[in-house]
């Protein structure tokens, strides 16, 4: 299985990183933030700050914890090897390191995996759905519009636009996956044993 989470997260770094087209990540190394993996410990994917972003912008406070709460089922499915709660831990991580970003950059951060088959194509568009219909109602068409947006930037098959925003959520995507290599392999490599042939 760990075999499998290196597998699975070094082809998605090989998609990230094809998609650049060369650019650099306007993170840098010294922005790193703490973070704990493998481990069930959250530091910033926390149902406090769901539930206090949501509610600054309107959502009543049992809604966003049922939204939350909906979030925190799906992103504990089995089949996620990767894009699971720690991975929004970890951006959410980047993201504060990087000095923050706006409330759809959050927004989008929380959501973008909201909805995730290994094999699926349309993973983004199907969670920006998700999105527009849980939580997109109750903030405004505006804010909706550009977390969809956002949602849709970290696809990547698609070109990169350049827009701030858009690179700073993927650059955060960016940087835990190679946060998550690095540790991943160091967490998994010597628990790894090959039986040569006879």
């Amino acid at each position: 299985m760990a075999l499998e989470m290196v597998m699975g997260i070094e082809k998605h770094a090989f998609r990230i990183l094809h998609s650049t087209g060369g650019k650099t990540s306007i993170l840098s190394p010294e922005m790193k933030p703490t973070v704990h993996f493998p481990s069930e410990k959250m530091d910033h994917a926390t149902p406090h700050r769901f539930v206090a972003l949501a509610k600054r912008l309107g959502v009543a406070d049992g809604m966003a914890r049922g939204i939350f709460g909906d979030l925190r089922d799906l992103y504990s499915e089995g089949h996620r090897a990767y894009h699971n709660l720690s991975h929004i831990d970890r951006m959410l991580g980047w993201l504060d390191a990087a000095g923050g970003g706006s409330e759809a950059v959050e927004l989008a951060i929380w959501f973008h995996d909201a909805i995730y088959s290994p094999r699926g194509t349309q993973n983004e568009a199907k969670s920006a759905k998700y999105f527009a219909d849980r939580l997109g109602p109750f903030i405004g068409e505006h804010l909706a519009t550009e977390v969809e947006r956002l949602i849709m930037a970290t696809d990547h098959s698609r070109p990169r636009s350049g827009m701030y925003d858009e690179e700073l959520i993927i650059d955060t995507e960016g940087a835990t996956l190679d946060q998550s290599l690095a540790t991943l392999r160091d967490y998994v490599s010597p628990r790894i044993t090959i039986n040569p042939k006879p």
